[in-house]
């Protein structure tokens, strides 16, 4: 029988002990910043002014003739300017609007405007009146 090096009852049988140390942790916090920034606003815009008799008109329409709905209105400012902004692709039919039971009579009495992109497109209007209708 191989003879070993420590005899039995020299061995030490002590579990190792661990102290604790007082550091602060080395991670720093990071402030993150965003990645993604926002879209800038997409799709075309229609813009003009209503001259003539522009006080009865309150609003501007746009229908989208590619898919029929509830046309988008703006309404029309002070001096007669009007913006409808953020119109996707297609095309596209504007008129005012005088609201309730009036109807207008301007020249024309609606443009057609054909979206892309984002263009710009003009659609001015000249108020010659109103009537119940």
């Amino acid at each position: 029988m191989p003879s070993s090096r420590f005899k039995k009852d020299e061995v030490n049988t002590q579990k190792p002990t661990v102290k604790p140390t007082k550091s602060k942790p080395t991670v720093k916090p990071v402030k993150l910043k965003p990645t993604v920034k926002p879209k800038p606003a997409e799709g075309s815009t229609i813009s003009g002014r209503i001259t003539g008799e522009r006080k009865f008109v309150k609003k501007v329409g746009a229908s989208n003739l590619d898919r029929p709905g509830q046309p988008i209105t703006a309404t029309v400012d002070a001096s007669g300017h009007y913006r409808i902004s953020n119109l996707p692709d297609g095309r596209y039919r504007v008129f005012p609007l005088a609201g309730g039971k009036f109807d207008l009579v301007a020249e024309p009495s609606h443009r057609e405007v054909t979206c892309r992109g984002s263009e710009t497109h003009t659609a001015n209007f000249d108020i010659k009146g109103i009537f119940e209708g």
